[in-house]
């Protein structure tokens, strides 16, 4: 969608680095900490998201995101799915 094959690698490797604007590294950080610590998500991480501009909704959006793709990674990894080659090619 951002018309660069290589940021979603970047991204993985370096999000603060290759995310290109404060409202990306705020959408990312607090996807990683949805990831990592979600216990630990505060009202400031909410109120970090809402400086930035992103309205309520958008902010459930990315944390359902992270939730979504979080629960169906642990899934197909505890079943030993592996992505088919077509999936290994899209975008890349």
């Amino acid at each position: 969608m951002a018309g660069d094959p290589t940021l979603p690698d970047r991204l993985r490797e370096n999000p603060d680095a290759a995310a290109p604007d404060e409202r990306s590294r705020a959408i990312l950080g607090f996807a990683l900490k949805v990831t990592r610590e979600a216990r630990g998500c505060t009202p400031e991480d909410i109120e970090r998201l809402r400086r930035v501009g992103l309205t309520d909704e958008e902010i459930f959006d990315v944390a359902e995101t992270a939730a979504m793709f979080n629960f169906t990674n642990r899934l197909t990894s505890a079943l030993g799915m592996v992505p088919n080659r077509d999936f290994d090619r899209m975008g890349r």
